[in-house]
């Protein structure tokens, strides 16, 4: 497998519900053959929670836009390289937040005095 991280990983909030992840691929010396793809890993940042993953099956893209996020939540995000002998390891882990979004809930326990 690659014996080098996926390099320049950055990540940036594009809506309340989305995050671009961008990366370029290892260096081309250990690459140990020819990738077949990346997998990101993210998850809920600085909590006990299971991680998901998306698996990009081309060794072309170095972009990806994670959706169906939840509203302004800061997330940690990793990508790693795979080729024919399995899956190298992953880059230093960015945090990232999705963007602000309206209430979803109307104000609570409001009192008006005339």
């Amino acid at each position: 497998p690659p014996s080098a991280s996926p390099q320049n990983v950055i990540a940036s909030g594009r809506t309340n519900q989305s995050i671009m992840i961008q990366w370029q691929p290892p260096p081309e010396n250990q690459q140990n053959g020819a990738l077949k793809g990346y997998i990101i890993r993210y998850c809920l940042a600085g909590l006990p929670v299971a991680h998901q993953y998306r698996n990009i099956t081309s060794s072309d893209v170095n972009n990806f836009l994670l959706e169906d996020l939840i509203i302004w939540t800061n997330y940690e995000i990793a990508v790693a390289s795979y080729n024919g002998a399995g899956l190298g390891i992953y880059s230093p882990t960015v945090t990232e937040w999705t963007l602000q979004g309206v209430p979803t809930v109307p104000p609570g326990n409001v009192l008006a005095e005339a």
